[in-house]
């Protein structure tokens, strides 16, 4: 696996919707991490509640599924790496502190020099290199006012010769070992 990392030249609309789609997901994290403190909520039972919530909620709607899925399981791993005591607790994001979502399986798409993501569009993307292999996740990335799409990549592994796995040993007088 290998990550590619672009720069993207979104539009203002788009720049406006991914601005929305990052507070969406700033507000989910804090309403699950809220529940998870007060009522010991699994991460199973957190994402059967994210089906209820984006049902009633018109901003969880905007918002590609499998991304909002992802805020639960970004939760989720911030509380296991904090009962491994390698981390503290996981704590609420203030509005600005909230820098990435991700597309874990679908909802992207590589089209030439743009990168289509699901509820925003096509977005212009830098492509600096060729991605080589079959792009596995998309995360996109606020960094002040620029933004990344980081592609993670399983690489096209070149087929080892294959050989009947039999190595024979001669322990000789003139020589000492011969393969």
């Amino acid at each position: 696996m290998i990550v590619y990392k672009f720069r993207l030249y979104p539009t203002s609309i788009q720049t406006c919707k991914m601005e929305e789609t990052l507070e969406t997901c700033r507000r989910l994290y804090n309403s699950m991490l809220d529940d998870k403190i007060k009522n010991r909520t699994s991460f199973y039972e957190q994402k059967k509640m994210l089906v209820e919530l984006k049902r009633n909620d018109k901003h969880l709607k905007s918002v590609h599924s499998q991304v909002l899925q992802d805020v639960v399981l970004r939760l989720d791993k911030a509380y296991q790496v904090f009962f491994a005591k390698l981390s503290k607790q996981p704590k609420f994001k203030r509005r600005g502190r909230y820098n990435s979502f991700t597309y874990p399986q679908s909802g992207f798409k590589l089209e030439g020099d743009r990168v289509k993501l699901s509820t925003i569009g096509k977005v212009k993307i830098h492509l600096h290199r060729q991605v080589m292999g079959m792009i596995k996740r998309a995360t996109i990335i606020r960094d002040i006012d620029q933004w990344f799409v980081a592609l993670l990549v399983k690489e096209n592994q070149p087929e080892k010769p294959s050989g009947d796995g039999k190595i024979g040993v001669d322990v000789g007088i003139s020589n000492i070992v011969a393969l």
